[in-house]
């Protein structure tokens, strides 16, 4: 049985300033409300499109084995970075992929220094690659436990 985290930490590796001169060192990442279920789902079915592309182009156990171990071994566990490189390469729309992601961020499911809700204006102030890298922290704790449990 797959163990659901509520909630975890993700440390800046550079630090941004917001709302007077504070210093946000860690964001917060909360799984997905309710509410945001349809945008979740959506990101959910483009990672098993993503990931059935990816198997169709490689039907290796290899990519059977890291896929089915996911929840339980950590040394073959796919991480959020893999997915995203998956999403990239396979049909899903990247683009709106990433916007999906924001959307979700920023409704109450990310909180900087652990205390404020993260912006759309804060979203801007995270570099290119370290946002990719907060992407994939949520993919692989909020989004992937659940789409493996049902591959």
């Amino acid at each position: 049985m797959v163990k659901y985290k509520k909630e975890v930490e993700y440390k800046l590796s550079e630090e941004f300033e917001y709302n007077n001169n504070n210093k946000a060192q860690t964001i917060t990442l909360k799984s997905p409300s309710r509410d945001l279920y349809p945008v979740a789902n959506r990101l959910k079915q483009d990672i098993v499109r993503a990931l059935k592309e990816l198997e169709n182009q490689q039907p290796s156990e290899a990519v059977r084995d890291k896929v089915e171990n996911t929840v339980s071994d950590d040394d073959k566990k796919i991480k959020g970075e893999e997915i995203l490189l998956i999403i990239m390469r396979s049909s899903v729309d990247y683009s709106k992929f990433s916007d999906d992601l924001i959307s979700i961020l920023i409704s109450n499911c990310a909180f900087i220094n652990g205390v404020d809700i993260l912006k759309e204006g804060h979203i801007n102030k995270i570099g290119y690659g370290e946002l990719e890298e907060l992407f994939g922290c949520y993919i692989e704790n909020f989004l992937l436990a659940s789409v493996i449990s049902g591959i």
